[in-house]
């Protein structure tokens, strides 16, 4: 299985979304009926990066290569665990200075 580039860790903040896997319906005495959709939830992560040109270089190759089709592992940067994941939108980087590009990456679990 593929592997994220080995880039420097990511900057703060990091966003991590948990969704609602709960189906809910309110029946005529307001009460609220409820239950599990899926046995999982996919997390979704926002992930902000500021890296020298050539790190850009190896994370963009990587995304050609992968694009949003392939599954791959990522560390969590806090966690330290291995997620499987797959990107879930483009590349938004900027070169903010000489050598230096800010961007995020969007991730999906898989």
């Amino acid at each position: 299985m593929l592997e994220f580039p080995n880039i420097r860790y990511p900057i703060y903040p990091i966003d991590e979304t948990t969704p609602d896997v709960s189906r809910k319906a309110q029946v005529e005495n307001m009460t609220m009926l409820t239950h599990r959709k899926t046995t999982k939830a996919l997390r979704s992560y926002s992930v902000n990066y500021k890296i020298p040109t050539s790190e850009y270089i190896k994370l963009r190759n990587f995304f050609d290569q992968v694009n949003t089709a392939e599954i791959f592992l990522w560390t969590h940067p806090e966690t330290r665990a291995k997620v499987r994941v797959r990107f879930a939108d483009q590349l938004h980087f900027s070169a903010s200075d000489y050598g230096i590009w800010n961007g995020s990456i969007q991730l999906q679990e898989a």
